[in-house]
């Protein structure tokens, strides 16, 4: 018996294995499919939680990947609302990786609409959580964004201290993806400061890494900003074609927007008037495309708003009734303490009495004895003298 049991814990074992490796693979592949093909992401979410027969550490990563995914299209009500449902099953679950998940996902949802403060705050309780947990890649991530709030508002050596963090983990872990965010956001905060060589040496350090599309049109982006102050122009000119390209390839729409205008600018100085107006254009053509977007972002805001001020109102409302409950029971309680009370007093009142009651009975019952005693001494003292 004992060796059929331990075949079947082992086999067990080996299952929940099994389990956890498909698990790591559906979750890999939703993340690769969250920028590239969302609405297939959405369904294979939908597809796994259907399946799913107990809300464990596995249905929370679904939830958060879910989470993540409506951030990135700026639905932030049903971003806001997954993030919270996150934290409160990973609270309940004791799941420190989710609940750190959910602070990030607020964070950055704060982010997405200029709230730094309060985007500072939720990220920190992440990082805080992190670093208690030791998930240092995801704490780099965290002191990214801390720093990026940080640089928009202008507290540039706060916001160099917390990136430096952030690299010298990434570093470590040697997370290029990572390190390239933080060198270009290093290399933005310098040519900010008009510190052009150091900002150029960050912007290189990505540039050659020949990693992420995405982040290498950020840089030549950057390298097109240092030589335009430099008036530099056909550098400029050559650094910012190569961003409009990866740009394109991506139909990075905010990246082609920046980088046009720089082109124009650059084209215009070299007198090439007709190629500056068509790169002019674009920029305006992208400039309204993500106007409008933004515009739907702040009706998705005010949706988000609003919710949270039917959530607030019914919350009020619930703690009012919960007050009211309360003071009803204490009345309750205080009624029926003064009833058992009342009772108490009564019963021993009574009992008083009847004891007076008896004791004076008592007491008759031996005055009359007495009386008889002595007249019975009286008699004997009457029959002596005689």
């Amino acid at each position: 018996m004992s060796i059929i049991f331990i075949l079947f814990a082992y086999n067990n074992q080996i299952f929940a294995q099994i389990n956890k490796e498909e698990e790591a693979k559906i979750l890999a592949t939703i993340e690769r499919l969250r920028t590239k093909d969302p609405d297939s992401a959405f369904q294979l979410i939908d597809t796994e939680i259907s399946n799913i027969s107990e809300k464990g550490k596995y249905y929370a990563d679904l939830v958060y990947q879910e989470g993540a995914l409506h951030y990135i299209q700026s639905n932030y009500p049903q971003a806001l609302s997954k993030f919270i449902e996150l934290q409160q099953l990973s609270e309940a679950l004791v799941y420190e990786k989710g609940k750190a998940r959910a602070y990030n996902g607020r964070g950055l949802i704060f982010l997405g609409r200029k709230l730094y403060l309060e985007a500072i705050n939720e990220l920190q309780k992440a990082a805080n959580i992190n670093e208690q947990i030791n998930e240092k890649g995801t704490l780099a991530v965290n002191y990214f964004n801390i720093g990026i709030c940080k640089d928009y508002l202008d507290e540039d050596e706060e916001a160099f201290e917390y990136l430096k963090k952030g690299l010298d983990i990434a570093q470590k872990l040697n997370n290029e993806k990572v390190i390239d965010q933080i060198s270009n956001r290093m290399g933005m905060i310098f040519l900010k400061n008009e510190l052009y060589d150091s900002a150029s040496y960050f912007f290189h350090t990505v540039i050659n890494n020949h990693g992420d599309k995405w982040e290498l049109s950020f840089a030549y982006s950057g390298m097109a900003s240092i030589k335009l102050k430099q008036k530099q122009y056909n550098e400029a000119l050559n650094e910012g074609i190569k961003a409009f390209q990866l740009a394109k390839e991506l139909n990075a729409k905010w990246d082609i927007k920046e980088v046009s205008i720089k082109i124009s600018e650059a084209y215009e100085k070299l007198s090439n008037n007709s190629a500056a107006l068509t790169y002019y254009k674009l920029y305006h053509l992208y400039n309204d495309s993500i106007l409008n977007e933004e515009k739907n972002r702040e009706i998705n805001w005010a949706e988000l708003q609003q919710t949270k001020y039917e959530n607030q109102q019914l919350q009020s409302q619930k703690d009012l009734y919960v007050a009211e409950s309360n003071t009803n029971k204490w009345i309750i309680i205080s009624l029926i303490t003064g009833i058992i009370f009342l009772s108490i007093v009564a019963f021993l009142y009574r009992r008083n009495i009847k004891y007076k009651e008896k004791y004076n009975i008592n007491l008759s019952d031996i005055n009359q004895q007495l009386v008889i005693q002595k007249q019975e001494i009286i008699k004997k003292n009457k029959d002596l003298e005689i």
